[in-house]
């Protein structure tokens, strides 16, 4: 008679083991959750496309332009009271002929002489030697249409044409009997007649 109240909640314990199962599932199955799967990292194409420079936007460096050509600048020396071109006078141009040609400008010639003489005579001597030098260019190439000459006479000096003592300066005469020559680039203009060789 005393095992009769065991059996009976041995009984209900298996009854209410099996209540809210789930049709199909097993009793005291754990659920699980599933994890998604990892995103693949991108290949380097995809990347690429991916990026905020765009190739239409990329700036390319600006080419730097060459320096403008610098003007030619040379003096011609003579010997007194004469045109003529001596052998330095032709190996100074020499010197010069090529870069002249190259600036395709225009080519001003200046002519002067020393006090020696009276002013109309320095004045003519000066455009002689002016066009002995323009000749000169012209034979070797330079383009008639681009020289301009002029005669300034002994009114430019460069160096004093007397000593202190009232002497001639004979080292002073012979810088002051010259040609200045003056070419330009291209694109400039032709200049006024003015001395260019810092004198005022």
């Amino acid at each position: 008679m005393t095992r009769w109240p065991h059996v009976s909640l041995w009984l209900g314990c298996l009854a209410l083991t099996g209540c809210g199962d789930e049709p199909g599932r097993q009793p005291n199955a754990v659920a699980t959750r599933t994890s998604p799967a990892p995103t693949p990292a991108p290949t380097a194409t995809e990347a690429a496309q991916e990026s905020i420079m765009r190739p239409s936007v990329v700036e390319t460096p600006t080419p730097t332009p060459p320096p403008a050509p610098e003007p030619v600048n040379a003096t011609v020396l003579f010997d007194s009271n004469d045109a003529a071109l001596t052998d330095a006078a032709r190996a100074s141009l020499d010197e010069v002929l090529g870069r002249i040609a190259a600036m395709a400008g225009p080519v001003t010639i200046r002519g002067h002489t020393d006090s020696r003489g009276n002013d109309e005579a320095n004045k003519r001597m000066s455009e002689k030697r002016a066009e002995a030098v323009r000749d000169y260019l012209v034979e070797h190439g330079v383009a008639a249409a681009r020289v301009t000459t002029i005669g300034l006479g002994e009114d430019r000096p460069v160096a004093p044409n007397a000593t202190l003592q009232g002497k001639d300066d004979e080292a002073g005469r012979q810088r002051n009997r010259r040609v200045h020559i003056v070419a330009e680039p291209a694109e400039a203009a032709v200049p006024a007649a003015q001395p260019s060789d810092g004198q005022k």
